[in-house]
Order: C-alpha cells, then sequence, then structure tokens
C-alpha cells in the first residue's frame, strides 16, 4: 500500500555583509526540525518526492535565485527573484515539479540579487508531495 502525503521544507542562506552579487551561496535545509538545519537531504529509500511548490512568507532581504541541486547537479531551474513567490501572490510564478527517487540526494544554492551592507537571511519554502511504500 502507498501513503501519501505532502511536507514542507525550510530551506536558509545567509549572504553575509558585502558579499559580492551574483555569488553562489550554499543553503541549509531543514526536514526534520529535531535534526536541524543540514547541507542535504537524502530521500529515503522507501518515498519517492515531487517539489510541487516553493515559496516564501514574507518579503526576503535579497531578491536573488535559488537553485535546486539533485545528486549534487543542477536541474537546470532557477526559482525566483524570491520576492515574486509570496505565498500570498495569486499571480506568482509556479516552479517546474522535479522528482525525487529513494536515496537521491536534495540540496540547494542561493546566487544573491544584491551586496548587503550587513547579513541577511533568506528563508524561503518547498512543499513537497511524498509518496511511501
Amino acid at each position: 500500500m502507498v501513503t501519501t502525503y505532502e511536507k514542507t521544507l525550510k530551506i536558509t542562506c545567509t549572504v553575509a555583509a558585502n558579499t559580492a552579487v551574483n555569488s553562489i551561496l550554499p543553503a541549509k535545509i531543514v526536514d526534520d526540525p529535531t535534526k536541524g538545519a543540514v547541507d542535504e537531504v537524502t530521500v529515503p529509500v522507501n518515498q519517492k518526492w515531487a517539489i510541487v511548490d516553493v515559496f516564501v512568507d514574507s518579503e526576503q532581504g535579497d531578491n536573488g535565485y535559488l537553485e535546486p541541486r539533485i545528486n549534487d547537479r543542477s536541474t537546470g531551474d532557477r526559482v525566483g527573484p524570491i520576492n515574486t513567490l509570496l505565498v500570498s501572490n495569486p499571480s506568482r510564478p509556479r516552479v517546474r515539479k522535479l522528482y525525487l527517487g529513494g536515496g537521491d540526494k536534495l540540496s540547494f544554492r542561493y546566487i544573491n540579487a544584491s551586496s548587503p551592507s550587513s547579513d541577511v537571511t533568506v528563508t524561503v519554502y518547498a512543499k513537497v508531495a511524498v509518496a511511501e511504500k
């Protein structure tokens, strides 16, 4: 029997003060709050994931792009600019679904759009549809 449900990943990246514009920065992912933020998440072998939505719940201090990666390879997708993904915006752009199988590793990189005068943390959420055997 297959069980399906949705969960939300929290993705954060801190853009340090005076970071050059268009720098590629690693993002942290929180899948399980009891385990904290990690660089990558591995899909359990008995699950399949589909990233079905990416959004922000408030305007972010940097309006850059998020780049999903599967098994440390680019998917070719750049999500953003981040502030266009505001969850309260009914006409916000939608992302192409990304599919991951059991054992795949998911990570994200962030490309900043500004060089902040002080550290800025960007928080983005990814809604994941999970199918579990």
